[in-house]
């Protein structure tokens, strides 16, 4: 899910929300953007494109847009007034030119043998390359300025393991970084490592046994001319430069993130004396599994390499904004300094922006975030908390509450008037308290949906009942049920239950695999461990998280 972006001058400030946008139907997959305006790609297969104003064009592909990456104004021939570059789960790059505010599709480059998910650009000699990296092991150089239609010259870098990120750096090196493959002796993960290529040849990698990352590496950006950060499952992110004495890059400085959680996405910006210090400072923000936006100073002391040659660790960083949902991306976003339909921006991999910017996200709850340091720009409180804390409406009793497990946070049926659809023919689940005819319920109340008239269905403002979904299940009931089962052995642990589950896997074929879980695991927090396990896509958390909770 690599987005790369220019570097940038920050000076570190309170960042707060400044745009809301509810931008997919299903998971926010990536997100970019550059001169004022801001690119999304989501599980629903679209991409769209904000405007200042906050209007989307949308473009419908054909499969999940997995990641997304902008084009200067003036960088490539077909795409003068600038672009967007998409990686779909159809394996296909498609490359559009913006044109009075519209996009326009000018290549679709059959790229890899499974799901596209990174992409970046690189500035060679004048040449303005793309990068590529799929989940069929390999990362891909495309010269695009020779594109033409659907045929493109292209060096492909192969050998990795599994799902590959990838970037450009400006002295020439490639830099890879592979998600690993099952070891079927251990049941686990492993061979994830980075690479440095030139040349379409491999100068140097970097395993876990070099000093390098204890899990798949899902993201890197460019730091400087000869520097990156890397983020991996391992819940850190590591920066790397090129050694003074050798042509190794060496781990400069190590920061985690508070959650421990698998950090999906990382951006970087530089300060304004970065190319003149011979430390690493700059800021770092991160977007991990939990649902954290972190924002990290590198110029603190805390994370200066020690005397010892032994990278730290960020004690904290320095802001931590929690979202809804899981983030898959985060971006810098450049502010409006020229306009994209008139005149050029030099945006190059190691460039100094003068100006305000902003960090976007892209978020599992299908919403875009932009956030600004300009307190100007930000929203008052009030509408960023119900942002990034939305409501949930509890119609129980609290002692009742207390003892179901299931429905807690649904209205009452009889209240759902009080309630609009938040698009037309959207689905809603309430408790359904009018099954008894107008007399109190005495057990456990159904779950009943309802759907949202359509704008031309005729049936007006007006909830139309769909039928019962299930019934909730009393914790108590649970837990006395649970007290008589007996717990299985998985991989030496015990569960409460075990799963068969069958993957078709793009790398690995068809499996059947077993996942242990306990009554009161977090569903999404398991199927994300059970993907990493077994080398799995992040596209099956979704669907596993939902198979894990109709199975407990």
């Amino acid at each position: 899910f690599v987005v790369h972006v220019a570097t940038l001058e920050l000076r570190p400030m309170a960042f707060g929300l400044s745009q809301h946008h509810s931008a997919h139907t299903s998971d926010a997959r990536c997100v970019t953007g550059c001169n004022g305006l801001v690119a999304s790609g989501g599980r629903d297969s679209k991409l769209k494109l904000w405007l200042p104003g906050g209007e989307a064009y949308t473009v419908q592909e054909k499969k999940w847009v997995n990641a997304v990456t902008w084009i200067a104004p003036g960088r490539l021939r077909s795409c003068m007034h600038g672009g967007i570059v998409t990686g779909s789960q159809d394996g296909l790059i498609r490359i559009y030119s913006l044109q009075e505010q519209q996009l326009h599709l000018k290549h679709a480059l059959l790229a890899h043998n499974a799901p596209v998910c990174s992409l970046s650009l690189l500035d060679r000699h004048g040449q303005l390359q793309l990068l590529s990296g799929g989940w069929d092991a390999v990362a891909k150089v495309w010269e695009v300025q020779s594109a033409e239609g659907s045929e493109c010259p292209v060096t492909t870098l192969s050998g990795h393991e599994n799902n590959v990120c990838v970037i450009g750096l400006a002295n020439g090196h490639i830099i890879t970084g592979s998600s690993g493959v099952r070891d079927q002796n251990t049941d686990g993960v492993t061979g994830f490592q980075l690479r440095v290529w030139q040349n379409a040849l491999i100068v140097q990698r970097i395993a876990q046994d070099d000093g390098g990352h204890a899990g798949a590496i899902r993201d890197l950006a460019a730091i400087r001319s000869s520097a990156f950060a890397s983020a991996s499952n391992d819940g850190t992110v590591s920066i790397w430069n090129l050694s003074e004495t050798d042509v190794n890059y060496v781990c400069a400085v190590k920061l985690a993130v508070p959650s421990e959680s698998f950090v999906f996405s990382l951006c970087y910006v530089a300060s304004t004396d970065d190319e003149s210090s011979a430390a690493t400072s700059g800021t770092i923000f991160t977007g991990d599994d939990s649902g954290e936006l972190c924002v990290f100073d590198l110029s603190l002391e805390s994370v200066r390499m020690p005397a010892d040659g032994i990278p730290c660790r960020a004690a904290s960083p320095v802001q931590r904004i929690h979202h809804p949902n899981s983030l898959w991306s985060v971006a810098i976003i450049t502010a409006a300094t020229k306009s994209p339909q008139t005149e050029p921006l030099e945006m190059e991999s190691d460039a100094r922006v003068q100006g305000n910017h902003s960090v976007a996200t892209a978020c599992a709850d299908g919403v875009v975030r932009i956030f600004s340091a300009d307190q100007a720009l930000q929203r008052p409180l009030a509408e960023q908390q119900k942002s990034l804390n939305p409501p949930l409406v509890s119609s129980l009793p609290a002692e009742q509450e207390q003892d179901f497990s299931m429905s807690t946070t649904l209205p009452r049926s009889s209240e759902r008037g009080q309630f609009s659809g938040p698009a037309p023919g959207a689905i809603s689940l309430f408790l359904d308290d009018e099954a008894a005819g107008g007399t109190e319920a005495t057990g456990p109340l159904a779950v009943v949906a309802f759907r949202w008239p359509d704008t031309d269905s005729g049936d007006g403002d007006t909830w139309v009942k769909l039928g019962p979904v299930l019934d909730p299940v009393s914790k108590k009931a649970r837990k006395e049920q649970q007290a008589n089962t007996q717990k299985q052995e998985l991989d030496g642990e015990l569960f409460d239950h075990i799963i068969p589950v069958e993957v078709d896997s793009v790398s690995q074929g068809e499996l059947s695999l077993l996942l242990g879980v306990n009554v009161g695991d977090d569903p999404r927090s398991v199927a994300a461990k059970f993907c990493q396990k077994h080398g799995l896509m992040d596209e099956y958390i979704p669907q596993i998280a939902m198979f894990v909770e109709a199975s407990v």
